[in-house]
């Protein structure tokens, strides 16, 4: 397997395991071309924002801080296959949680 496949095939790993969890999955684009790899609603306007990163020290932040300006309530989870030890950061006024599975 190349190295370049293993971001892509993580991906669809985690959409196939936001999809047994949640009834619709979602991608963000906007103009800017600010992206969010997955977006899932909980009950009424709660939007949890979902990155996917095989290492997540090339986390970033921006696409999250848009998109929370237009949907300010939910959580932030990067997941990553190489985090043995759930934790959270703060970028500013967003906290991200980096998981390795689904806690739902």
């Amino acid at each position: 397997m190349r190295e370049s496949d293993l971001g892509l095939l993580w991906e669809h790993l985690v959409l196939d395991m936001l999809r047994v969890s949640f009834n619709k999955v979602h991608y963000w684009l906007d103009k800017e071309m600010n992206e969010i790899d997955f977006i899932v609603r909980d009950q009424g306007e709660t939007v949890h924002t979902i990155e996917c990163k095989i290492n997540p020290d090339k986390y970033s932040v921006k696409a999250t801080q848009k998109f929370r300006t237009y949907y300010p309530k939910g959580r932030n989870i990067c997941f990553s296959p190489h985090i043995k030890t759930p934790y959270k950061l703060k970028f500013g006024n967003i906290e991200v949680e980096f998981l390795s599975t689904i806690p739902y």
